[in-house]
């Protein structure tokens, strides 16, 4: 054998490394960024915070000198697909709890989902597979007589401006109102990992019906995500509705009495007569 053949290759990345015996890393979660960046076996490097751009490789590594750019002070596309992914799905949680409460004195009214929210400035999106499953499952928890409603609404039809999640159900209810708000927002933070409540759930008097609204701090890495949420409910429909925005990024940024009138806003345009 001759010795005088040229050294091998580098790889693609500069380096004589071999390939991870492990195979490619397992891609991100529905609605995170995804990743670009070589599998580099050194000691892990701190990555940003969920909603934020990467930041360049480490230290002599052969990718783009260029300075990193700034951090974002809003939220993502991603982030705000991967938080009302995760709120329809908690939401139609919470709904499952109407199973057991409907077979009451018979209800005159009906939620509905008309396809224009609060003056056009929200529109509702069309179904995804997600949405459609999370539906299903709540209509299978129901009895009969009982119709499951889950909706999706875009602010001015783009998610990155925000979006509004309704979910609730109709048909013959008998249980105290109360009880059925209260366990419906208990309900948000229980099916949320991380989550917590950062504003307490607080009844407001909205057109003669009342609100359960409470603000929550997101869980699951968003630091700066918070979600308000208002239940209402009667002999006829229940409901949850809560909104994510990528203004809502503090305590503050929420004003949860403002936020009941919208929601009672809401309620007018969704509740019909049967």
């Amino acid at each position: 054998m001759s010795h005088n053949q040229p050294p091998p290759s580098p790889g693609p990345y500069g380096g004589g490394q071999p390939p991870n015996p492990y195979g490619a890393p397992q891609q991100p979660g529905y609605g995170y960024p995804q990743q670009g960046q070589p599998h580099i076996p050194q000691q892990p490097h701190p990555q940003p915070g969920y909603g934020y751009p990467p930041q360049g490789g480490p230290a002599g590594q052969p990718w783009p000198q260029t300075p990193p750019p700034p951090p974002s002070r809003g939220l993502g596309k991603g982030a705000v697909i991967g938080i009302v992914a995760g709120s329809v799905a908690v939401l139609t949680v919470v709904g499952l709890g109407v199973a057991a409460l409907l077979g009451g004195p018979e209800g005159t009214e009906k939620l509905t989902t008309p396809q224009s929210l609060l003056g056009g400035d929200y529109e509702r999106a069309e179904d995804s597979a997600q949405l459609e499953q999370q539906r299903k499952l709540l209509q299978d928890e129901l009895p009969s007589d009982g119709t499951a409603v889950v909706g999706q609404y875009l602010k001015g039809g783009s998610i990155e401006k925000g979006a509004l999640i309704l979910s609730g159900a109709w048909g013959d209810i008998d249980s105290d109102p109360a009880e059925m708000r209260k366990d419906a927002l208990d309900g948000m933070v229980q099916g949320q990992p991380g989550s917590q409540v950062v504003q307490k759930q607080t009844d407001y008097e909205i057109n003669g019906d009342t609100l359960s609204c409470q603000l929550v701090k997101a869980g699951q890495g968003l630091a700066n995500m918070y979600m308000p949420a208002c239940a209402w409910a009667d002999n006829s429909t229940m409901a949850v509705v809560a909104v994510v925005s990528a203004d809502y990024t503090s305590e503050g940024s929420v004003d949860l009495k403002e936020f009941s009138e919208t929601v009672g806003k809401v309620k007018e345009e969704t509740v019909q007569p049967k």
